[in-house]
């Protein structure tokens, strides 16, 4: 493996030690996961921690990693309002924490139609995650703009994160899909619910794909679903 992997997997498993006891488990996602040897000093970090939102400590969760913590947020958290948290912040590298909660990890692998976000006001990065709107490519590689149909709440909205959509031009792979499905590396897990998770979203994303497209197609490959960023990433 490279030099900048070697450094960002380092990273990685400096920030499980941090966490580990408040997570249900912690996956390498992105271009570290599915292409090492492709990841540059460019390449930033992207984890997804699988917590359960309604008794874990997020005051601890942001004191070990050394960020500000966000009252707000993790109200809407803690209440169930939303199950979905972004932490971002600046090393040598971007860092990106996302944060399911496990009802949440349940529903992408499960293939369900959406979570949710919350849209921080003052948030300066610009995730298609958090914004109002958002474009999605199906399998023959066609877009469809989707709105997320966000509700105002005291300091920013509330967002649906849509796992996928499907219509009559077939179907589009959410965000969470594409972090499951591009070989996710489990660095900590407690009792093995992740990894399980992870072959039964196979398994459903196998049925689903059959059911929606029959019989394979050269013109309809998840290749095509990809951002092209991935797409020429993916080997």
């Amino acid at each position: 493996m490279n030099k900048e992997y070697e450094v960002r997997k380092a990273k990685a498993e400096e920030i499980v030690e941090k966490i580990r006891d408040l997570a249900e488990g912690i996956l390498i996602v992105g271009s570290v996961a599915y292409n090492p040897d492709a990841v540059t000093s460019e390449s930033d970090l992207d984890l997804v921690g699988v917590l359960d939102f309604s008794s874990a400590s997020f005051k601890e969760l942001y004191e070990k990693l050394g960020q500000r913590f966000e009252p707000l947020l993790v109200k809407y958290a803690t209440e169930g309002k939303i199950n979905n948290v972004s932490l971002v912040w600046d090393e040598e590298f971007e860092i990106g924490l996302h944060l399911w909660d496990k009802g949440a990890f349940e529903r992408v692998v499960n293939l369900g139609d959406y979570n949710l976000i919350f849209g921080r006001e003052d948030f300066s990065r610009n995730f298609k995650s958090t914004s109002d709107k958002e474009v999605l490519v199906n399998l023959k590689g066609e877009k469809y703009e989707i709105f997320k149909d966000p509700k105002d709440v005291d300091g920013g909205s509330i967002l649906k994160f849509f796992i996928y959509w499907e219509d009559d031009s077939g179907f589009y792979p959410g965000i969470q899909v594409c972090n499951l499905l591009l070989d996710p590396e489990v660095i900590y897990e407690k009792r093995g619910k992740i990894s399980e998770g992870l072959k039964k979203f196979e398994i459903n994303l196998k049925k689903k794909l059959k059911e929606t497209y029959g019989s394979s197609s050269e013109e309809i490959n998840l290749h095509n679903a990809l951002d092209v960023k991935l797409q020429n990433k993916v080997t």
